[in-house]
């Protein structure tokens, strides 16, 4: 036992080497480096619809933390199910128009493609991320990214050994109100997808308006300074009669 020795400890030295080239030198990374690796992973999961993705990328240490991520991979998942629904109707429209005419008057000749109503005030914010300008990693664990575009940044912070976006990336009103406002757009996905779904084009018309002015109240609201009758038109928008899931949040 003793004579065979030498070569377990060339065995195990050969084991550590191969670990060590296996992980490409993962233990040697900078913070600056793990933190533009999480805003790029942000981006590739939103603009995939990877709502596992997504939610990974996100603070999740206390309740309102928890509320937000999910509210956000419910958001994805949403889109992506947007996205099939509005090319089905697509299709559909387009095989309503004879075939001559298909070139000049369908779908794909106006202008109509998927994506047009899948599109989100978080696409641009996530674009961002892909690219950050500038990483300030500060001593109490938490980093300040400056975009390029210089309007957006973002806030990150470890949770337990990982980079992870803090919640004020994403509004000034905090976790829980962040999480309504997007399960609001989640819920408004799941009516336009109803409506696309119906035979019928009233529903569509109807609820295309009335989301768009809710996703602008949300977008206003999350800006401070807003006087008294900006504050009272979006209250009066948000307290309209809707089926979304998740108002109820606010």
């Amino acid at each position: 036992m003793i004579a065979n020795r030498p070569i377990l400890a060339l065995l195990f030295a050969a084991v550590a080497t191969a670990a060590a080239i296996g992980c490409g030198g993962c233990a040697h990374k900078s913070d600056d480096t793990l933190v533009r690796e999480r805003l790029k992973q942000f981006d590739r999961a939103w603009t995939e619809d990877d709502a596992a993705g997504v939610r990974m990328a996100m603070a999740s240490q206390t309740p309102e933390e928890r509320e937000l991520a999910d509210a956000f991979a419910e958001l994805a998942a949403s889109k992506k199910q947007l996205a099939n629904a509005e090319q089905k109707a697509l299709d559909r429209i387009e095989k309503t128009i004879p075939w001559p005419l298909r070139t000049i008057a369908g779908p794909s000749a106006l202008g109509l493609k998927p994506g047009m109503l899948t599109l989100s005030r978080w696409d641009a914010l996530a674009k961002e991320a892909a690219s950050p300008q500038q990483v300030t990693i500060l001593e109490d664990g938490h980093a300040e990214v400056t975009t390029m575009s210089r309007q957006v940044n973002f806030n990150l912070r470890k949770q337990k050994g990982r980079w992870v976006i803090d919640p004020q990336t994403f509004g000034t009103r905090g976790a829980a109100a962040a999480a309504a406002a997007v399960r609001r757009e989640a819920g408004g996905n799941a009516q336009i997808v109803a409506a696309l779904n119906s035979p019928s084009t009233d529903q569509l018309m109807q609820i295309l308006p009335r989301e768009a002015a809710r996703r602008a109240a949300d977008m206003v609201i999350d800006n401070p300074g807003d006087d008294a009758v900006t504050a009272g038109l979006i209250e009066r928008i948000l307290a309209a009669p809707s089926a979304a899931p998740g108002a109820a949040h606010e």
